[in-house]
């Protein structure tokens, strides 16, 4: 009876093992935070070309159904001046002339929460427009260059009938390619 009078019961942890498991929790934490950040920074990129897509859409559909020229572009005053930097508007342009007339054009959407990174357009114009019958003035790419993560490069590609496709690694490079038939087609932030 003595011997069992002496006998607690354990409860909790002992002093090993509480350092085993903070020894477990930290090298957890130490392995897990680089990819999170990484899988924070993807997030980022693919919310923003998302984003940019769906006001393509909206600019193409709201051409079609309003029967209307749609320009999108870096607006600077009155006027487009080929810098996307700072991120873009959608206005409707009744007299297709690429300049917004206060007057008569209306803005549809200012986008320019493009603060860690910079959108570039692959054609030399300075705007895109999209015509009454939703088809563009030019075939052209959008590239989403991300200041940090130059290699994380997301595309958007609109075809001659202004439809929108985002960009996919077809071969399984870690690299976004412009065309499913041609492997060496990455996207590239690179100066041109």
């Amino acid at each position: 009876m003595l011997s069992s009078l002496n006998r607690k019961s354990q409860k909790g942890f002992n002093v090993l093992e509480l350092m085993v498991a903070v020894a477990i929790t930290g090298l957890t934490l130490t392995l897990g935070v680089p990819s999170m950040s990484e899988t924070y920074a993807d997030i980022r990129v693919n919310n923003t070309v998302r984003q940019v897509s769906k006001d393509l859409v909206y600019a193409r559909t709201y051409a079609i159904s309003n029967n209307t020229v749609v320009t999108i572009c870096n607006l600077s005053g009155s006027s487009c001046t080929g810098s996307w930097e700072d991120g873009y508007t959608i206005f409707i342009d009744g007299d297709a002339s690429g300049t917004f007339d206060t007057a008569n054009d209306l803005k549809l959407v200012e986008n320019a929460d493009l603060a860690f990174g910079e959108l570039k357009l692959s054609i030399s114009d300075s705007a895109l427009q999209y015509r009454m019958n939703g088809s563009v003035n030019k075939e052209a790419n959008f590239t989403f260059c991300p200041h940090s993560e130059q290699g994380k490069a997301k595309g958007i590609i609109i075809n001659k009938m202004g439809r929108t496709k985002l960009t996919e690694d077809y071969d399984g490079d870690g690299l976004d390619e412009i065309s499913v038939t041609d492997m060496d087609s990455h996207i590239s932030c690179s100066a041109t």
